[in-house]
């Protein structure tokens, strides 16, 4: 797997996903435990928080843009791989926007830590749902970005970059649930973070809701009715009423109208 989690390969995972699925016209087979391998809008409910958070864009923001990406038991040789569960790696895109921005200048501002990975993977308990259509994975690896300061710089369209402080970010995701059923597949992941940037280290209750819709009018107002369009995929089937449209701070300066879940437990 590569250090950085591409968006690319995200619609190849999940027709991967898709076409593992053994077909038949007399015998449908169940459901299996997946992910929407999308950029998901994400919301982060404070639950504890300890040092100086005054400065840090996560608590700031209350949340995110998420990636997703599901990955498949390999199927050569391996008779049972639809009976064998598949696993689901999690990425910040505030993370993801810092190493980008470190690669722009020349010598690039990497991670010196060649173990750390700015995704966290874990593979689901079980191959399908439980009896209340949950994906439960218990224990996702630890995603971490410990990266020296990047001086300040002209960015690909000659823009002038401001300094990026050095900082020491890391998110450990726990007890991550995913609702997978016929009208939503893997749209909805539920879990609890602890995350810890530099001097400060709260912890949240998270729902990611994928794929990631925007829902600005275009005059930098939002607009509900975008996300109230429960037959609309784009929306990830949910119910109408489930999502509201809000403004998210993200990292760098990004703000956007984002279609948000409305609760943080499935």
């Amino acid at each position: 797997m590569n250090k950085k989690l591409s968006w690319q390969p995200l619609l190849v995972a999940a027709l991967a996903a898709i076409a593992s699925v053994p077909t038949s016209c007399g015998n449908q087979p169940p459901v299996k435990c997946t992910a929407s391998a999308n950029p998901g809008a994400a919301r982060f409910k404070l639950t504890t928080m300890t040092g100086d958070c005054s400065m840090t864009p996560l608590v700031q923001a209350k949340g995110e843009v998420v990636g997703v990406q599901t990955y498949v038991p390999p199927m050569a040789d391996n008779p049972d791989y639809y009976h064998q569960p598949n696993s689901v790696a999690l990425q910040s895109e505030g993370v993801s926007l810092l190493v980008a921005n470190g690669a722009q200048v020349m010598p690039p501002v990497v991670d010196a830590e060649m173990t750390h990975h700015i995704w966290a993977l874990g593979t689901f308990d079980d191959a399908f749902p439980d009896g209340n259509d949950i994906c439960h994975i218990s224990t996702m690896s630890k995603a971490e970005l410990n990266l020296p300061l990047v001086p300040a710089h002209m960015d690909a369209d000659m823009n002038m970059v401001d300094e990026q402080p050095a900082t020491h970010i890391t998110y450990e995701w726990s007890n991550v649930r995913i609702i997978v059923r016929p009208d939503s597949i893997g749209t909805q992941t539920f879990a609890h973070l602890k995350y810890t940037r530099d001097m400060c280290t709260a912890e949240f209750d998270v729902s990611i809701l994928t794929p990631e819709v925007a829902c600005d009018d275009g005059n930098g107002m939002a607009d509900q009715s975008k996300c109230d369009a429960p037959t609309d995929p784009a929306v990830g089937a949910v119910p109408p009423g489930t999502t509201t449209c809000e403004e998210q701070g993200q990292e760098i300066g990004k703000t956007q109208f984002l279609c948000l879940p409305n609760r943080t437990q499935p």
